[in-house]
């Protein structure tokens, strides 16, 4: 063999290897953020500070951030906390900031939801196929470049499933205290995680690491405390223990409303016999002033975060401390009249087929520009990888495929129950967890929610992928398998 064939010998090898093809990754994610640029123009949206509901006023964010944190009531901390720490140390080029954070956040995506593939025993060839659609998809793409949280969970969900793996594999304190601090950081981030599933993951760990149960605790103490100090602040400020969930109440009166006819005399009656508040037929996420008539408000405190009705710009401030009150109208009131008239609810339910549109089906139409090339693209993408036929439709490979992939989880993790082996344990408490977090995103989305279904999914389309390539990876094993061994026969 000459030197030149031992060389290409040697870097043909290198590129079939985890390295080569770690290597292949980050290759395609800069190769497409750069195509992304230039071709499709797409910009860091970083507009939604000044108006999104769940975002302090950006003058708080800049002058009073530690206060106004402190003070917060409608959302955990952290993202707020976040948006405000930029702002300070880049007052004139923050967009370009949170850009570059997103964009390195997207590349550590990609690596880990390669990575994690790898650990749940993924063909290599099918991990490195599916986190490069995930990776270049314009879905993920517009998430990337969208100044929100939804991102960023996406990314710690995906983080904590590895971490988790590596953890129940090695028992290295390090990898478990990164698994539950990341947890931490994601209940500190999005309200729709509560803290009993900290607890319950603990309590999972420690049954299941039955050798190692010091280093569960060691790992999990410290994060457990953050979360625990958090909640007795919230509970002493505002009388909830975690985030007060001023949407919940608001949302699901919403959803109810949206299916009551629209006539006074019913709604008199519904108020009589349901016991209702009087502002109950007035339609929610409303400024303050709207409800003021009919609600009590708190006097002043003299906290900006709390006391004012609007945010710069005229946007609602819906951390105004008179939406505690009026949420748990609106969820008491839900409650009575689901009660006496369950229909309404029930008739609502149509919306959540939405959870099978394309995640981002709305901003890919206002953030690409629409060259033909674009277009084409964008339609390959939802009709090979979606189903979509046409925009604004279903995707029929969603609708088949999350419900088969959520069963074969399932059914995954019973195998390996029945299985016991030691050597899957691993495997069996992430496929526990990514399962446990679908049905969390799912049903906080199909039950509370009147809309925005695929942008909920979005957090978890990359543990839906990685139950994927299991499933590929195990059903080709089960159809190749004869094949295989009669190739290695002939070779023996």
């Amino acid at each position: 063999m000459s030197q030149l064939d031992a060389d290409n010998y040697s870097l043909r090898r290198f590129l079939c290897s985890p390295a080569g093809l770690h290597v292949g990754i980050i290759f395609l994610f800069v190769l497409s953020r750069f195509f992304y640029y230039k071709v499709a123009d797409v910009q860091f949206d970083s507009t939604t500070l000044f108006y999104y509901w769940q975002f302090l006023d950006v003058k708080l964010l800049k002058y009073e951030l530690l206060r106004s944190v402190w003070y917060l009531h409608q959302q955990p901390p952290l993202f707020n906390l976040f948006l405000g720490i930029i702002l300070q140390a880049f007052p004139q080029e923050y967009t370009s900031a949170f850009q570059f954070i997103y964009l390195l956040m997207g590349l550590f995506f990609a690596i880990s939801l390669f990575q994690l593939m790898l650990h749940m025993e993924v063909n290599k060839w099918v991990a490195l196929g599916l986190t490069s659609i995930h990776t270049i998809s314009p879905t993920t793409v517009i998430y990337e470049h969208w100044l929100f949280y939804t991102y960023p969970v996406a990314f710690l969900l995906a983080l904590m499933a590895l971490f988790l793996y590596r953890f129940v594999k090695g028992k290295r304190l390090f990898d478990g205290f990164i698994f539950f601090i990341l947890f931490a950081t994601t209940i500190l981030t999005r309200q729709l995680f509560p803290m009993f599933l900290f607890c319950i993951a603990v309590v999972i760990l420690f049954w299941a690491i039955k050798n190692n149960r010091k280093t569960v605790i060691r790992a999990a103490i410290l994060p457990c405390c953050l979360l625990f100090v958090f909640g007795i602040k919230q509970y002493i400020l505002f009388g909830d223990f975690g985030a007060s969930s001023i949407y919940l109440g608001q949302n699901l009166a919403k959803r109810v409303l949206h299916e009551i006819p629209d006539d006074k005399y019913l709604h008199d009656k519904l108020k009589a016999s349901a016991d209702l508040p009087d502002w109950f037929f007035i339609k929610s996420f409303q400024p303050i002033s709207t409800y003021a008539p009919l609600l009590k408000l708190p006097p002043p405190t003299g906290i900006k975060a709390l006391d004012d009705e609007w945010k710069t710009g005229q946007f609602i401030n819906f951390n105004h401390l008179a939406y505690l009150e009026l949420s748990e109208g609106y969820l008491s009131g839900f409650i009575r009249i689901t009660l006496q008239h369950p229909e309404y609810y029930l008739k609502s339910f149509w919306r959540p087929f939405r959870y099978f549109y394309p995640a981002g089906e709305e901003r890919l139409s206002q953030h690409l520009n629409h060259s033909e090339t674009i277009k084409s693209i964008t339609r390959i993408y939802k009709l090979f990888c979606c189903g979509q036929i046409r925009d604004g439709e279903t995707g029929w490979l969603l609708v088949i495929g999350f419900p088969f992939l959520f069963l074969f989880g399932i059914l995954r993790i019973c195998f390996l129950l029945r299985k016991r082996s030691p050597s899957q344990l691993p495997q069996l408490l992430t496929l526990i967890f990514i399962v446990g977090m679908i049905i969390v995103l799912t049903a906080s989305t199909t039950l509370v929610s009147l809309g925005d279904f695929n942008r909920y999914r979005f957090k978890i389309d990359a543990l839906y992928l990685t139950l994927l390539g299991v499933s590929l990876t195990k059903i080709g094993t089960l159809l190749f398998e004869k094949q295989l061994s009669e190739y290695k026969s002939r070779l023996l």
